[in-house]
């Protein structure tokens, strides 16, 4: 696995027992270049749209098949350099249905494009949790990078509200991103900040999972819709227990 040195996903590779190249972000596409030179791989699979560029400039869909994962259904950037590393692909891997069609509606051909969900380990509820017979506070949480389309400004909106029926109600914002100062401006104009914690960047997101009451998603054809959480279902989110006024 080639993997920027110092991330996540490089130290849970090798924690896991993966042999991880480390790579510079300027500098990918040399090292890509260099590690197709010294050895022989059947295929290169890029895990997001930066390594499928960093492959493309490697020229690696000129020495072994491509394979690119799409994660997200923002429609492809119009840019000459956005489509032809998508067209130098062999396969697209689309995590959902609504995925592929954002794809196709970009111009890649249909054929060239495949279904694959995520797979996903579900954690262990703590006692009484999936019985929606929890104590304590009523804990809310959502994860997500912190962007408009990601709703968490609704739960905000929202949570006046939720208070005014469930004082305990408290939210839980798990993950980082532009939107913070906004978000956190926004809690403090209404008055909920007490109620609002924004954990940032989340290395143990099964502890997140399992100190929630309920976990609250914007039910909307957005990108983060067509994923979800890589970690959970639709199905599962919908089936968390409800906190009082999250009930549909």
């Amino acid at each position: 696995m080639a993997a920027v040195e110092g991330s996540p996903l490089a130290e849970r590779a090798r924690a896991a027992g993966v042999r991880v190249h480390a790579v510079g972000r300027a500098l990918a596409p040399l090292a890509i270049r260099g590690l197709l030179g010294g050895a022989r791989f059947d295929l290169v699979h890029c895990h997001d749209a930066h390594g499928l560029t960093a492959a493309w400039l490697a020229g690696a869909g000129r020495r072994v098949p491509l394979v690119a994962s799409r994660r997200v259904a923002y429609p492809l950037a119009r840019n000459a350099l956005a489509r032809r590393r998508y067209q130098a692909a062999a396969r697209i891997i689309a995590v959902s249905e609504f995925v592929k069609r954002s794809v196709v509606a970009s111009g890649v051909p249909a054929a060239k494009v495949e279904v694959v969900y995520d797979g996903v380990e579900l954690p262990v509820l703590a006692p009484g949790r999936e019985r929606g017979a929890a104590s304590g506070p009523r804990l809310l949480g959502c994860v997500g990078y912190l962007l408009p389309e990601k709703g968490q400004e609704l739960l905000i909106r929202a949570l006046p509200l939720l208070l005014d029926r469930r004082p305990d109600c408290r939210l839980l914002l798990a993950g980082a991103g532009p939107c913070r100062a906004a978000l956190e401006r926004l809690a403090r104009q209404l008055g909920v900040a007490g109620a609002v914690r924004f954990a940032g960047f989340v290395d143990d997101i099964d502890g997140v999972y399992r100190s929630w009451t309920c976990s609250c998603s914007r039910r909307s054809p957005n990108p983060w819709a067509a994923r979800c959480s890589p970690r959970w279902p639709t199905g599962c989110l919908q089936s968390l227990p409800p906190a009082g006024p999250c009930r549909k």
